[in-house]
């Protein structure tokens, strides 16, 4: 796709901050009213009202699927662990925030606990409007819902110039926070024609943040430096001998002397790679990524995996 067609896309449009869901796990139904009436206040409409952690849990894993990032409000609830509850919302999706309903204060022992556990603020209650309204106004600073889009368009103009083939962890390392907003410029996308959807592929992603922004090298086994080479290399069978060709001067052996004459019989040659800074051989490199998000480095074998969404661009 050209420059020039995708600057006639103009500004994609972004949610705002009041179209976010917001999911309340609250046993009282009085309770979980009176929140909503003071999220309703604040032009708050997506609000889902759950009564047990069961049907909760539930609800979360529905809007995550589809592409939606609701906040939660979160009682304690009878006979369960808050905790176990923050863990699972968590594992399905990472970046969730979490609003604890406490009669604690929160310099309170259990609360800084929590906090440090995953929960992203604890509420004292009974609750105000005025609560409500700085909690929210913290959580919309702290995601920097600002006016962010010419930044958006440019880095997915590159994108889309860039690359033939791209992915949804493509399109929301543009700067998209939100997955609902992702799937909403995707299908803005689609609707133009730039792009057309592919089958699922399979990305390799963080071990800590699970970002799938990576950069890879491949190293020595050993030292694991990047300089190294693919050689032939000739084992001698009867001494064990094994070194690169060029050390076989006239078909002889470097370490025992002895000629070497038939392939299959005296020697085999070797498909290798030789580090030039340690000088070890190995049959293949490791595979090495960085992450961009938080800087991990890590192995292949221990790399977590991610299916998403793959587009061709037209």
């Amino acid at each position: 796709m050209k420059s020039s067609e995708f600057t006639k896309y103009s500004v994609i449009s972004r949610n705002s901050f009041n179209d976010r869901d917001i999911l309340i796990i609250e046993d009282s139904e009085p309770s979980s009213l009176r929140i909503n009436s003071l999220l309703n206040k604040m032009g708050f409409k997506k609000i889902h009202l759950s009564h047990t952690a069961a049907s909760g849990l539930y609800q979360f894993e529905e809007l995550i699927k589809a592409g939606k990032t609701p906040i939660v409000f979160l009682d304690f609830l009878p006979e369960t662990d808050i905790l176990s509850i923050v863990k699972i919302i968590h594992q399905i999706y990472l970046e969730t925030k979490i609003i604890l309903f406490s009669r604690y204060e929160s310099h309170d022992d259990k609360i800084i606990k929590m906090i440090s556990d995953g929960i992203y603020r604890s509420l004292k209650t009974p609750i105000s409007q005025n609560d409500i309204n700085q909690l929210m106004h913290n959580i919309e600073s702290d995601e920097s819902y600002t006016d962010v889009e010419p930044l958006v368009d440019l880095k997915l103009e590159d994108l889309l110039t860039k690359k033939s083939n791209i992915t949804f962890e493509d399109i929301k390392s543009c700067g998209i926070d939100i997955d609902e907003e992702t799937h909403q410029i995707i299908e803005e996308l689609k609707n133009k024609n730039f792009i057309v959807e592919n089958n699922d592929v399979t990305l390799p992603s963080c071990t800590k943040c699970s970002s799938t922004n990576l950069n890879s090298k491949h190293v020595c086994v050993i030292c694991h430096k990047s300089k190294f080479q693919k050689k032939s290399l000739v084992e001698h069978y009867d001494c064990g001998n094994i070194s690169s060709h060029d050390t076989y001067v006239s078909d002889i052996c470097p370490s025992c002397k002895k000629p070497i004459n038939a392939l299959g019989v005296d020697y085999r040659i070797l498909k290798n790679f030789v580090c030039l800074e340690c000088n070890s051989s190995f049959s293949e490199p490791n595979l090495i990524f960085s992450c961009n998000q938080c800087q991990n480095n890590f192995e292949l074998n221990d790399a977590n995996w991610k299916i998403t969404k793959s587009y061709s661009v037209l």
